[in-house]
């Protein structure tokens, strides 16, 4: 039975349950980039979708979620990637060093999402970037 299961009609994708391990930005890729492909996305839209996911995975693991769960919504022209956790915290952009090795995900969504954000939950947040579905 996998971890991540699709769950959708239309134009809603969402996976659920997923436990919040080094894996868990391999499988939300997969599922993300198969409705990416459903819609059409081109593959350069469909790369910085997929490398903004990866880092907002990466950050609910690092900063201490242990589950996980993904939107990947198509609307109006418009595609939103979720991340959904159970981690509190407000992520935010953090002035960083020539030499860190770490914190350059915020960053990278911000500069190529359309917009990006967060909103509390039940138990814990989501972090979401939107982009236009097309180039």
């Amino acid at each position: 039975m996998p971890v991540l299961e699709m769950i959708g009609s239309g134009r809603t994708y969402v996976a659920l349950k997923q436990p919040a391990v080094a894996t868990a930005a391999g499988r939300a890729r997969e599922l993300a980039a198969e409705a990416l492909g459903a819609w059409r996305v081109g593959d350069e839209r469909a790369y910085e979708i997929l490398l903004c996911l990866s880092e907002l995975v990466a950050n609910a693991v690092l900063h201490g979620a242990r589950e996980l769960a993904l939107t990947v919504e198509l609307r109006g022209g418009l595609i939103e990637i979720a991340v959904h956790d159970d981690a509190g915290g407000r992520p935010e952009i953090r002035a960083l060093a020539d030499t860190a090795e770490g914190g350059r995900g915020l960053p990278i969504v911000d500069a190529l999402a359309k917009e990006w954000g967060h909103r509390p939950g039940a138990h814990g947040k989501a972090v979401w970037a939107r982009f236009t579905a097309h180039d």
